[in-house]
């Protein structure tokens, strides 16, 4: 009598990324969780399709025509891991505790939901982070289950801006009494580093036939527009 045991051979790095926030973007206090994904898929890795790589259009023993390679030896439940940096200071890294205090990356354990790929989040503390201030978020995967390590320049980052700085906005045509508006002019300011993306205007009148109603752009209603 004899045993016999199957097992995955994998040299594939697996890939973590940031996606929340997102890189080069703007955070408020909505803010509370940090969200990206996870992937040991070899083919999603490389980029690559059936018609560059042989490898993606073999089944596992690599012999077998099929739809394309199916398996990997997927990323272990805990070990998506994430680190926060502030982008001043001496000790510019999160603790993982309670503040930016650490000279070196302290990496935190984040949530993972899936197998050779998935989602992970990582829930950060309220009120730890300073505004205006510009922070970098790293994610790698620890190891999947095979013990391949995402490291050196492979480590995924997204840097964002943290800015709870309301901007301000004012109407400054027309003013006063006026037979005709063909145009509604004003001013808006969002105070460095933050940026204005939209303005949103509403127009409300007050006295008349259509007192108390709201300007939807072809008639007046009853709901803010």
């Amino acid at each position: 009598a004899y045993s016999t045991y199957t097992f995955y051979v994998d040299f594939t790095t697996p890939i973590a990324k940031v996606s929340l926030p997102a890189d080069a973007g703007f955070a408020g206090l909505a803010l509370v969780q940090i969200e990206g994904t996870a992937n040991d898929r070899f083919c999603d890795i490389v980029n690559q399709t059936a018609a560059a790589n042989p490898l993606c259009n073999m089944e596992d023993d690599l012999s077998t025509p099929s739809v394309g390679r199916s398996s990997q030896s997927g990323v272990a439940i805990s070990s998506v891991v994430v680190a926060i940096q502030e982008m001043s200071g001496a000790n510019p890294f999160w603790d993982g505790n309670n503040s930016f205090s650490s000279p070196t990356p302290v990496w935190s354990t984040a949530t993972f939901v899936g197998d050779s790929s998935g989602t992970w989040s990582w829930a950060f503390p309220a009120g730890k982070l300073t505004s205006p201030r510009q922070y970098k978020v790293s994610a790698r995967v620890n190891r999947d289950r095979a013990g391949n390590v995402q490291n050196g320049n492979s480590i995924a980052t997204n840097t964002f801006t943290f800015d709870t700085t309301p901007p301000e906005s004012f109407a400054t045509f027309p003013t006063g009494t006026t037979g005709q508006v063909n145009t509604i002019t004003g001013t808006a300011l969002d105070t460095a580093p933050g940026e204005l993306d939209v303005i949103l205007l509403s127009i409300f009148a007050q006295t008349g036939a259509n007192a108390n109603k709201y300007w939807s752009g072809s008639l007046w209603t009853n709901d803010e527009v």
